[in-house]
């Protein structure tokens, strides 16, 4: 039976707009079931090829350490380029008089 089955004529009456809800819930509870089902074989299919862990603690910590290193430098060095370049080409002056 489909819902337009229910629903006779231009005016629907209460009882046929209840039973037009049940079946709409009946049908929602169908599909949430097929969909529980369906991530259940999901995630037993990824539990059994995922492995444990990706990396190791200390690859992970040297990844981070490196990556501060990284962009510390590439924050600075310009900064500290340009202030060696001007060192480098006009020394301070000793005005001691």
């Amino acid at each position: 039976m489909t819902l337009s089955h229910f629903l006779q004529g231009p005016f629907p009456t209460f009882p046929t707009l209840l039973v037009s809800g049940i079946v709409l819930v009946e049908r929602l509870v169908a599909m949430a079931d097929e969909l529980s089902q369906t991530v259940g074989v999901l995630s037993a299919m990824v539990d059994d090829t995922a492995p444990a862990h990706v990396l190791e603690i200390w690859a992970i910590v040297l990844v981070i350490l490196g990556t501060i290193v990284l962009m510390s430098f590439l924050m600075f060095g310009p900064a500290m380029s340009i202030i060696i370049y001007r060192m480098w080409k006009s020394p301070p002056q000793n005005s001691v008089a």
